[in-house]
């Protein structure tokens, strides 16, 4: 059995979302265009000065041009500022908020591209830890047997014969020292063996374990004993 982590996909979905970002803002200005056509010509009137101050830059050759070019940049640029703002106000006088018109993501920090400054997002990290939860095939389990969940005082306090603590102390233990597992897995990483009577907590336990390494980013594979021996 293989299983092949598809990063492609998940960045696939990406950009789907910023697709779909795309498509709903283009919905949103046509809307406020039909209702409110003069924010239609400010859009207009911004693009075209826009484009009209890159070409006075491109076109500059000499110094005394360059000089002219910065300043009718910011020339531009207060005149931009003072058409953004009537654009704001007309939105709202007309029932909008100021920034109905902006692009909307699912992810605003990274804005559904994955990355910030060269980093995974936490956004595109939580979508590779869902995608590692859905190749485990444990989602659901996980949601009911994990660290939260798991009830101590299932346990006996009293001491059997021939033992030396309870089984409440023992789970104790066994609970702590599969914590510190967690805690060191990215820099001691080993195997562990849980074993026991039928019943005691042996699969819940490995659960619970499952899912703190799956939430630290890493893929779990859950299979049985005849599984893996078929593989």
């Amino acid at each position: 059995m293989s299983y092949i982590f598809d990063m492609d996909e998940i960045l696939m979905r990406l950009e789907q979302r910023r697709s779909d970002a795309k498509k709903d803002q283009n919905r949103r200005r046509e809307e406020v265009y039909d209702k409110i056509p003069e924010i239609k010509e400010i859009d207009n009137e911004l693009r075209e000065g826009t484009i009209l101050a890159i070409r006075n830059n491109i076109h500059s050759t000499d110094e005394k041009e360059g000089v002219d070019s910065i300043a009718a940049l910011a020339q531009l640029q207060k005149k931009n500022d003072l058409l953004s703002e009537k654009k704001r106000k007309l939105l709202v006088k007309n029932g909008y908020d100021e920034d109905y018109l902006e692009r909307r993501f699912v992810c605003p920090l990274c804005k559904d591209e994955g990355y910030v400054n060269g980093e995974k997002c936490r956004c595109l990290r939580q979508m590779i830890v869902e995608e590692r939860y859905r190749q485990s095939n444990i989602a659901r389990r996980l949601s009911e047997e994990n660290f939260d969940t798991f009830d101590i005082s299932y346990y006996s306090r009293e001491v059997a014969s021939g033992e030396d603590i309870s089984p409440y102390e023992n789970i104790k233990n066994i609970l702590d020292r599969a914590k510190k597992y967690i805690h060191n897995f990215e820099s001691q990483r080993g195997s562990i063996i849980i074993f026991g009577e039928t019943g005691r907590g042996k699969t819940f336990l490995t659960n619970c374990i499952a899912k703190e390494i799956l939430d630290q980013g890493h893929s779990v594979f859950y299979l049985s004993a005849g599984e893996l021996v078929d593989d």
